[in-house]
């Protein structure tokens, strides 16, 4: 989430839904919004950052 706050025009960012509450599974998807100034979007192809590790499916399928 703090690199998502570092981006130009991010005011602020929120976890939402079962990550939020702890309760999140391997299926479970990212719920996140992301706060801006108004008038001002940030470019969305800004927050396309590297994940520190691959994600994996459970049954050993590699995500691309």
């Amino acid at each position: 989430m703090v690199v998502f706050s570092a981006k130009r025009n991010c005011k602020a960012t929120a976890l939402g839904g079962s990550r939020a509450r702890g309760n999140h599974t391997l299926q479970s998807d990212v719920d996140m919004g992301i706060y801006y100034q108004p008038g001002k979007p940030p470019d969305l192809l800004c927050y396309r950052v590297p994940l520190p590790h691959p994600i994996l499916h459970p049954s050993g399928y590699r995500y691309r």
